[in-house]
């Protein structure tokens, strides 16, 4: 049993340090880029980009705890480095899949934690959606001044934000549309060879409907989401702000107002977990406002602190977790 510890230690502390290696000229470059920030601007985007995380954390714990009040706060915050680690380490394919992950090590069930990985990623679409509508509502002359032709573009990709977020709702009720997705693949498992498969995916799938009627029944939990939501966002959207303001002539509204559409257009582009997208639009739509060097130095620390640095973090906490416990195990045996 310490032999087996010892290797799974081991082995992710190889998995952590390849990762390292990958993105080390990403790495090189931002922390290049961190030398001509100020402290205090400095500490300010870290404080920004943690304040995400805790926002995440929070949100994690506040869905969990209707399953399982002994929850703790830490172990939320701990589940959502845990899933920025593994968003890096997969290049942004399997954050849901982890998070799912960590909560079946702490003993929520397969179905229940895929429901909530939904869940959470449902209400982070819907409030990408909100915050653009409430920014379009209130700096709609500026929006318009800086996007005079390209103003329709931004609706567009408004609408299919709105749409991706309303077909996950779908997704997460839609008992009719689940049960039509298992009577068609029985039909085509004809020699029953997945019957197994099948039957698990229609017990996950009922699962997500039992749960997400139970978090849309819960109107504080829904409304404490939200707000938390709101807020992670506005600290993401902040940090552009903090890096230009010395060189950019909008104000914090309207740079919060421009990066909620950088997001929209980024989460309608084909790429995963919006990397790569998300740059691609910050650079368009802060085109101008800025010199190309600044925006290039600006996009390179934002991804950065709110893509690598939390993955990094992740990677760090659950190498702790991991030698703490093979350390308990240690001590026990004494």
């Amino acid at each position: 049993m310490k032999k087996k510890a010892d290797k799974k230690t081991i082995i992710f502390a190889g998995i952590l340090v390849l990762v390292v290696y990958l993105f080390r000229e990403e790495l090189a470059e931002a922390l290049g880029e961190m030398r001509h920030i100020s402290p205090a601007a400095a500490v300010t985007i870290l404080l920004l980009s943690m304040g995400y995380q805790l926002a995440e954390g929070r949100n994690l714990t506040a869905v969990v705890r209707l399953k399982d009040p002994g929850f703790t706060q830490w172990e939320g915050f701990a589940g959502m480095l845990y899933t920025s680690f593994f968003r890096v380490a997969t290049f942004g394919s399997a954050p849901a899949a982890a998070t799912a992950v960590y909560l079946a090590k702490r003993g929520i069930p397969a179905a229940t934690g895929t429901g909530i990985s939904a869940i959470l990623y449902m209400i982070h679409k819907l409030v990408i959606a909100l915050v653009c509508v409430l920014c379009l509502i209130l700096r709609f002359n500026s929006l318009g001044n800086l996007y005079r032709e390209y103003f329709g573009y931004l609706l567009l990709s408004l609408c299919l934000i709105v749409a991706i977020a309303g077909v996950l709702l779908f997704l997460c009720f839609g008992g009719r549309l689940h049960g039509t997705l298992i009577r068609l693949l029985r039909r085509m498992d004809r020699k029953r060879a997945h019957t197994e498969a099948i039957d698990a995916l229609e017990e996950q799938l009922l699962g997500l409907r039992t749960f997400s009627a139970m978090v849309l029944k819960d109107r504080r939990t829904v409304a404490e989401l939200v707000i938390l939501n709101i807020g992670k966002f506005l600290c993401w959207y902040l940090i552009p702000w903090v890096l230009l303001r010395d060189g950019i002539w909008l104000g914090a509204a309207d740079t919060v107002a421009v990066m909620a559409f950088v997001t929209a257009v980024a989460g309608v582009l084909p790429a995963p977990a919006g990397i790569g997208s998300t740059e691609f639009a910050f650079l368009l739509l802060f085109r101008g406002l800025a010199s190309d060097a600044r925006l290039l130095s600006c996009a390179l620390v934002y991804r950065f602190v709110t893509y690598i640095l939390p993955g990094l973090l992740g990677g760090v906490e659950i190498l702790g977790s991991l030698l703490k416990k093979n350390h308990r195990k240690r001590k026990g045996k004494r």
